[in-house]
């Protein structure tokens, strides 16, 4: 075989072997707008909202060890003083409002619903947080909150794939703090970032004041959901008791 024949043959199998790895590398771009598919999951959506699940819903939620006992001594506070029943009483008054607690699921669960209830002010500004001896007298949901995209913040943050578990409680200081724009589009301080987004801890040392009102949301909402699914109560009715 001469060199020239040799030659032609090697330059024609490195062609084909070539034409062969890029067939097999190939890419075909999906089309413009296309989405990965993805199951949507909540995950607290078989949470149980009782006396007994308190100090474990909490760290589901992944509230730090203090923030976990203050709503624990919170809680217990409340219970004692709801001694008459009122707050069940104030659920049953307006029972078009306390009714949307009685679900886990749905476009925007019962633990987001709570936040209108809870909270006093307009998207873009430092919400206040209604009294305690407030609710057992009238609860009523906040207009201010109807404008607010909670259904966007819950499915952009809570329901994407490797979701974190503390992105619920982030959403509520991100609420309280009036940011809930620039967490639903990752703006700012809610960016994802080189290292990924902020967890709970950085978040609260980050923004003085936040904590005492996320301890104080976390535990009257929590004994709304109690007092609400308690089959005892036939409020929400046995269907859904105290989980879904």
């Amino acid at each position: 075989m001469s060199i020239r024949v040799f030659v032609i043959f090697a330059v024609l199998l490195i062609a084909v072997v070539l034409n062969g790895v890029l067939i097999y590398t190939e890419h075909t771009p999906e089309p413009r707008g296309a989405k990965e598919e993805y199951e949507k999951v909540d995950l607290f959506r078989d949470m149980l909202w009782t006396a007994g699940t308190r100090r474990s819903n909490m760290q589901e939620f992944m509230l730090t060890p203090d923030m976990v006992d203050k709503v624990d001594e919170r809680l217990q506070a409340y219970q004692k003083r709801d001694r008459k029943g009122r707050i069940l009483e104030a659920l049953k008054a307006n029972s078009d409002v306390g009714g949307r607690l009685c679900s886990n699921v749905g476009s925007l669960p019962s633990r987001y619903f709570a936040a209108g209830i809870l909270m006093r002010g307009e998207e873009g500004t430092r919400k206040s947080l209604v009294r305690f001896d407030s609710l057992m007298t009238k609860i009523k949901l906040s207009e201010d909150f109807r404008p607010i995209n909670l259904e966007g913040m819950y499915d952009s943050t809570e329901l994407q794939p490797n979701a974190k578990p503390d992105n619920f409680a982030l959403n509520i200081g991100a609420i309280l703090l009036g940011q809930e724009v620039e967490r639903v589009n990752k703006e700012e301080d809610w960016s994802d970032g080189i290292f990924g987004s902020r967890d709970l801890q950085t978040f609260i040392n980050a923004e003085p004041g936040v904590e005492e009102d996320m301890v104080e949301f976390f535990a009257m909402s929590h004994y709304l959901h109690e007092v609400a699914r308690d089959p005892g109560n036939e409020f929400c009715g046995v269907r859904v008791g105290a989980g879904n």
